[in-house]
């Protein structure tokens, strides 16, 4: 309940006619504040719902993160891990083992220096993937979170309150971009 209050309160200070970059920069900042993690990423899918492109980065060293924004992936890359297996309330967890894994992280995903550690907590290659969908119910981009400031994975209730706070993202995305048709229709 603490976390979607300060969700609730957080959201009312977004401004919904930024640009759509601004909008998700506001989004990823405000998700790894509030949900305690140190890195974010944006991504939003392309009209044709094929690629991926980073609109927003928080926590990645500045010469990286001017490498990483604009950047696409092919959404069928995360096919293979976004499904049941590894489907965790609303977000998906990859772990640091799964070689295919580290193989598209490698190739899409900035991969934060830190040494391995002790048995159960978050390793380099643990991913967070959490969909954002449009009301219609396509995927309309990804918030990945890493580093949990914790070193541990996530517990049950901080990934509800992820995926509360995915939906509320999803639908401030969506009122800008309604917003915006209405502005180019005047």
């Amino acid at each position: 309940e603490g976390t979607l209050r300060k969700t609730l309160e957080e959201i009312r200070l977004f401004e919904l006619d930024a640009t759509e970059e601004d909008l998700c920069k506001q989004i990823v900042i405000t998700s790894t504040r509030l949900l305690g993690f140190k890195i974010g990423r944006v991504r939003i899918m392309d009209p044709d719902g094929q690629q991926l492109k980073t609109i927003a980065t928080v926590g990645i060293p500045a010469r990286d993160a001017k490498k990483i924004i604009g950047e696409t992936m092919p959404y069928s890359a995360l096919h293979p891990f976004i499904n049941e297996k590894y489907k965790s309330a609303n977000s998906y967890i990859v772990p640091h083992e799964n070689i295919e894994w580290q193989n598209i992280a490698r190739q899409y995903f900035y991969i934060p220096d830190q040494p391995l550690s002790k048995k159960n907590s978050w390793l380099p290659f643990d991913t967070l993937l959490t969909p954002l969908y449009a009301s219609s119910g396509e995927v309309i981009g990804i918030l990945t979170l890493d580093s949990p400031k914790s070193g541990m994975p996530p517990t049950k209730q901080l990934l509800e309150s992820i995926g509360i706070f995915a939906s509320v993202a999803s639908w401030m995305i969506e009122l800008n971009r309604y917003q915006r048709q209405l502005a180019d229709q005047k």
